[in-house]
């Protein structure tokens, strides 16, 4: 399967907190945004 490109658009403040979680766990940016959207 194949993923389709999609545009995000956030705020400022939860970009920022993506930032962070993503340099924690040595992440790309796109793979914390996967994995937050995976999880229940």
């Amino acid at each position: 399967m194949q993923a389709q490109p999609y545009s995000l658009r956030l705020d400022q403040e939860s970009m920022e907190k993506i930032k962070i979680l993503a340099a924690e766990g040595r992440r790309s940016i796109n793979m914390q945004l996967c994995i937050a959207v995976q999880e229940d």
